[in-house]
């Protein structure tokens, strides 16, 4: 079984991955904890996948959904200490047996780098950031392949062709 160490409050400790059953209860957990930030980045995804005619209708978008979305984000950022505190404790029996402990020595920041070790074992995808670009890497194909073919095409060289990508 996976597991990760955490560090809080100069105490370590050590974190299991949960059971499938387990870990899908805490994932649905989860979104209903942050689910007002999750609606407003989701409907702004969808609005991304979309094809306007003008190219500030997405930001026009994108703020209106933020905006109408406004009360649950702010209060989702608000609780959001408290909200990955109960996260991390819900997931980890260590942690949570400790928890007055931790409450009283551990700092803020401790907590949010333990959600983070957390969410790598709740959703073992690999590295968060190379996730994140892979799903960019995906949307951007997609588009550009429900696009249709291009009628412009430049000079190409073989110079071009040999730099890797940045």
């Amino acid at each position: 079984m996976k597991t990760i160490t955490v560090e809080i409050g100069g105490r370590s400790y050590q974190v299991e991955a949960l059971p499938i059953r387990k870990a899908r209860i805490w994932r649905q957990h989860l979104e209903e904890r942050m689910g007002g930030a999750l609606a407003a980045f989701r409907e702004v995804g969808a609005l991304a996948m979309r094809n306007f005619e003008k190219p500030d209708e997405l930001l026009v978008g994108a703020t209106n959904t933020f905006l109408q979305q406004f009360g649950n984000l702010f209060t989702t950022v608000v609780k959001s200490m408290d909200l990955i505190a109960e996260c991390v404790f819900e997931f980890s029996p260590a942690l949570a047996a400790d928890r007055e402990w931790v409450e009283e020595h551990g700092q803020d920041e401790e907590m949010t780098k333990a959600f983070i070790q957390v969410l790598a074992l709740a959703y073992p995808f690999g590295s968060w950031p190379d996730l994140v670009k892979s799903l960019g890497l995906w949307a951007r194909t997609m588009r550009t392949s429900s696009a249709g073919p291009s009628s412009e095409s430049g000079p190409t060289s073989s110079a071009e062709k040999n730099v890797p990508p940045s």
